[in-house]
């Protein structure tokens, strides 16, 4: 007889301490969840613990791409969650753009990023998506 198990292979990414971030996106109150706190001010909080999939745009996985890919995947997280409008998105999609510029990804390769992000993002803000069918391909 086999022994089946029960596991779970959703995430590549588990944040191990809080990351914190100011943002263009000001909500009129406060959002928090488990995991995510935005305040009116646009001062976003992911708490250790944050699981996401990391960068899902083809030939641009790489570590400087992943705070950028953190602070997106929170941001829609809570447009899924309906907590976050999605009039949003394109704030959200310049926001990774910027985060790429800083982390040190080069001009056309983040004008790359956000073109792919910002036209194939679309249905990963959309509520009834669950995480089983939002996996991006590796």
């Amino acid at each position: 007889m086999t022994r089946r198990i029960a596991y779970k292979n959703a995430y590549r990414f588990h944040l191990k301490a809080d990351y914190s971030i100011d943002t263009p996106i000001k909500p009129e109150e406060a959002i928090k969840t488990n995991y995510l706190t935005l305040e009116p001010s646009g001062h976003l909080t992911i708490r250790a613990g944050y699981a996401w999939d990391g960068p899902c745009v083809p030939g641009v996985d790489t570590e400087s791409f992943i705070r950028a890919a953190l602070v997106h995947d929170a941001l829609f997280q809570l447009i899924r969650a309906m907590r976050l409008d999605d009039v949003h998105r394109d704030a959200i999609d310049a926001l990774l753009k910027e985060i790429c510029r800083e982390d040190g990804i080069g001009l056309l390769k983040s004008w790359y990023i956000h073109q792919m992000v910002h036209h194939f993002s679309l249905p990963f803000s959309d509520p009834a998506l669950t995480h089983a069918n939002a996996v991006c391909a590796k």
